[in-house]
């Protein structure tokens, strides 16, 4: 029994061994730059039809008051127009300082390494028309002229109301090719 208890206790150990020495530490007021995010800067385009969809994105410091640090992230606004009609945009905020609790449309995050060659940053995305986020994987391609957007409902339990009800699927198309304007 004594030996069963000290090989959960190991186990227990090695799983927080394990998560502390591969989690980053971020030391508290300190400003993580991170360059390779520069690449998603720009406006981008992806055309299908008669659906077009913009997206405007930039590199911006952002401040976290929880440990409380800056980081750079990409921030971004989308327009999306079938035909002649928009069916959303919220263009009108390009440029706004990003802060969680105004949640901008796109805030992606990825290596943290400014000498990573990282080509895959994963991020959220505020579907405006549903009124929830979503979760985001952007890939750009080594020419740095297109990004492939894939996008899914976010992982877990999605909690609903009568008043804010839990709306499946998505406004913008899940899966798109954007080439670099």
């Amino acid at each position: 029994m004594k030996a069963i208890k000290n090989k959960i206790i190991l186990i227990v150990l090695l799983i927080i061994f394990s998560k502390i020495v591969t989690a980053q530490y971020i030391i508290p007021g300190s400003y993580n730059i991170n360059n390779t995010l520069t690449r998603f800067e720009g406006t981008w385009r992806w055309t299908s039809g008669t659906d077009t969809v913009w997206l405007n994105m930039q590199k911006q410091k952002v401040h976290f008051s929880r440990i409380p640090c800056d980081r750079d992230l990409i921030v971004g606004w989308h327009k999306y127009k079938k035909g002649n009609t928009i069916i959303e945009s919220n263009f009108q905020f390009i440029g706004v300082q990003y802060a969680p609790s105004t949640h901008l449309n796109i805030s992606i995050f990825g290596g943290n390494d400014p000498t990573d060659n990282i080509s895959l940053f994963d991020g959220t995305i505020k579907d405006i028309s549903k009124n929830k986020t979503i979760d985001l994987t952007l890939t750009i391609n080594a020419v740095q002229n297109q990004i492939v957007w894939k996008s899914k409902d976010t992982d877990g339990t999605h909690i609903s109301s009568p008043s804010k009800p839990f709306i499946e699927g998505f406004t913008l198309p899940n899966l798109m090719t954007f080439i670099k304007q």
